[in-house]
């Protein structure tokens, strides 16, 4: 409630908070925004760690890649299901030996 001036503390009935002023919007769109990109870069740093810790992350991205291609054309009616499912055995598997073989120290 609002309190009128000169009459002695009296409050306007009816009177709710006010808004906020600039300044306090400003600050805290900048605060938001801030907290935002903080957030953005802290994912972006988690990400790269872990890929890192992964080893070969190029092969699992495109391996990935491959299958979500592989599984449009499946879709798409352009592979059988028989051929997608040959396909995605051979990629998986292609994938494991090969991060097999780099946790094992194995040459090719």
């Amino acid at each position: 409630m609002q309190q009128v001036p000169g009459a002695g503390g009296a409050e306007l009935p009816g009177a709710g908070p006010q808004p906020p002023d600039l300044v306090t919007v400003v600050l805290l769109t900048a605060a938001l925004v801030g907290l935002v990109l903080l957030s953005a870069v802290a994912v972006a740093l988690a990400r790269r760690f872990l890929l890192e810790r992964q080893g070969g992350t190029e092969e699992v991205f495109d391996t990935a890649r491959l299958l979500a291609q592989y599984d449009r054309l499946r879709e798409q009616g352009q592979l059988s299901e028989e051929e997608y499912r040959r396909i995605r055995a051979r990629l998986l598997g292609q994938a494991v030996e090969d991060g097999d073989d780099a946790h094992r120290g194995d040459e090719p």
